[in-house]
């Protein structure tokens, strides 16, 4: 399965030009309750990026997803056929010049030349450009452009938004609680949070029922490999141990991949915007 059926064909063939959606925004009780889970956590001051697998238990992590789940999977199921959300996580941006997120493609969560793997991405705050909201590349989602392998130690582009493509970029200003359902091979990334607030989303994985859940990892030999992983991998800390260079000894039994290709320049994502703006 290459492409994203929605139960609303319109919403279908936006999704396959753009490669990004916004659905309606779960109730604003629910968006209460998971803030107050939040502040719970008492998390130290942010400054740059933060998500709650960085410093919380595993027990705690896996509780947060298990709610996560519990409320975006009814949302996914009434606009999305055949697919089910795997984990979540909060996504925190501090304040301040060093919380811009540059674009970037999301790791592969499962073998995109088979499957679409999707981002639910759910603001908690009103978001717009002066909190950092989403910024995204439409159409850079598409395999037969972008074919690239990303992973924990698995080199993909970041490219900064405030460069060549900052008018390539579209911001997406959202309502607390809207969903924001993008394909993780899209060009993403959020303005520089520039209020004195915090900004906490929301972020889990929706995969096909159907697809295996996987991960790409640069052995010592330099090889990349496709490995089967579930959901505990990101909870675990070994999503953060692969990510550091700490990947297991031997990975010569999961295949090998070819990974040739070389790290998507801001050249030629500005090459393909404009290519793509022609009549």
């Amino acid at each position: 399965m290459t492409s994203v059926t929605f139960i609303d064909p319109a919403r279908s063939a936006a999704f396959e030009r753009d490669g990004y959606t916004v659905l309606p925004p779960i109730d604003r009780s629910v968006v209460a309750e998971l803030m107050d889970t939040y502040d719970q956590l008492g998390t130290p001051a942010v400054t740059g990026m933060y998500s709650n697998v960085q410093g919380q238990a595993q027990a705690v992590n896996e509780e947060i997803a298990r709610r996560i789940v519990e409320v975006l999977e009814p949302q996914v199921r009434d606009h999305i056929l055949g697919y089910r959300v795997q984990g979540g996580v909060f996504i925190v941006k501090g304040a301040g010049d060093k919380s811009e997120c540059p674009l970037h493609q999301d790791w592969n969560a499962v073998d995109e030349s088979e499957a679409v793997g999707l981002v639910a991405w759910v603001p908690l705050v009103d978001v717009d450009r002066e909190n950092g909201c989403l910024v995204v590349v439409p159409g850079t989602h598409r395999h037969d452009a972008f074919p690239t392998l990303r992973g924990p130690n698995v080199d993909s582009a970041h490219l900064p938004i405030e460069g060549v493509l900052k008018e390539s970029v579209v911001s997406l200003p959202m309502r607390a609680g809207e969903i924001c359902i993008f394909a993780q091979s899209l060009f993403h990334g959020s303005w520089t949070n520039r209020s004195d607030r915090t900004r906490v989303a929301l972020y889990a994985a929706a995969l096909p029922k159907d697809a295996r859940m996987i991960q790409y990892l640069r052995d010592s030999s330099g090889a990349v490999r496709q490995v089967e992983v579930d959901e505990g991998f990101y909870y675990s800390g070994e999503a953060a141990r692969w990510a550091s260079g700490d990947v297991p000894p031997d990975l010569s039994t999961h295949p090998s991949v070819s990974a040739d290709h070389e790290l998507v320049a801001e050249s030629e994502l500005l090459r393909f915007v404009n290519t793509r703006r022609r009549p």
